[in-house]
């Protein structure tokens, strides 16, 4: 981080402005809480579809409105909040939860902690052999510095960025709103077509009478991926990009993480996706199964995994 700053501020740790703290529930009748990577503070219920029934919560820790909840294994993928919507609750043991003072100001804070210069430290702070069991240590994480300004320019900063994430907020709720229109109209258009008054019934449901149902086979060729093989021997082998489960969500191809694989050179036309190739999941758990879209050619070449259908 830069040593230059403006007149009036200093550099701190987060040490110098937030105190752990590990008060239990004990016997008080509160709220189970639970975090989301990069999402926030939610009810467990919300986020599990059930509360905690009949365990014995008396060792969970007692959260406040404002505190700072985090889960050190998942730090480095944005699992932290501040209990912005709830007056108090409990939380997993396993979370470290911490008091701000009087030093910093909670808006100013709340941007602070999701500012990329602290996500970046995050990541380089964690510390484990498995991605997914990463760990940063509580001195590790107290010891990142900030630069931070004087309590006034603090709040007029956090006011900055609080009538910007509303308009955010704003422009999200326009796009949810012309998506579920567009929803609706997909729905009527791929249904009953345009200026029709005949129908039929069949078994896909009610259709314009002049149309016909058709197996996707008919009007598409449906192929399956490469599967991995690491034991079998390769003649002539390459090592291409490819796509997996995890690359195609709903909507949209999350290529942040591309993994390759080698295959026979003969094979990659047989497997290569061409621009237009719509994507499918066939398998894997429900949150998974189904999930598409369409390949731009954004990789090229690129193949795709056995659970991909193209």
């Amino acid at each position: 981080m830069s040593s230059r700053l403006p007149d009036g501020w200093k550099h701190r740790c987060i040490g110098d402005v937030l105190t752990e703290h590990q008060d239990r529930c004990g016997d008080l009748e509160l709220e189970a809480l639970s975090l989301t990577k990069g999402q926030g503070m939610v009810k467990a219920s919300e986020r599990f579809g059930r509360a905690l029934h009949g365990k014995d919560v008396s060792r969970y820790r007692h959260v406040r409105r404002g505190e700072v909840v985090l889960d050190p294994m998942l730090l480095w993928d944005g699992a932290i909040a501040r209990l912005w919507r709830f007056d108090e609750g409990f939380v997993s043991p396993d979370y470290r939860v911490y008091r701000p003072n009087a030093k910093i100001h909670h808006g100013f804070l709340d941007h602070l902690l999701d500012g990329h210069h602290m996500r970046l430290a995050y990541k380089n702070n964690a510390r484990g052999t498995n991605k997914r069991r990463n760990r940063i240590a509580r001195s590790d994480f107290l010891a990142i510095e900030f630069p931070s300004p004087p309590l006034p320019e603090q709040e007029r900063i956090a006011a900055i960025l609080s009538s910007v994430d509303e308009a955010i907020q704003a422009t999200q709720a326009v796009i949810q709103q012309t998506r579920r229109v567009k929803e609706g109209l997909l729905q009527d258009l791929l249904t009953q077509g345009i200026g029709h008054t005949r129908f039929k019934k069949t078994e896909i449901g009610e259709i314009p009478a002049s149309w016909q149902v058709v197996a996707l086979g008919q009007v598409a060729e449906v192929r399956s991926g490469v599967a991995k093989n690491s034991n079998k021997k390769l003649v002539d082998p390459i090592e291409v990009p490819y796509l997996r489960v995890a690359n195609v969500q709903d909507g949209y191809l999350d290529l942040s993480e591309i993994r390759t694989i080698t295959i026979e050179r003969a094979r990659l036309e047989k497997y290569a996706l061409k621009a237009g190739d719509v994507l499918m999941n066939e398998g894997g758990d429900i949150d998974k199964l189904g999930r598409g879209d369409v390949w731009q050619g954004q990789i090229d070449p690129c193949v795709h995994q056995n659970h991909v259908f193209s």
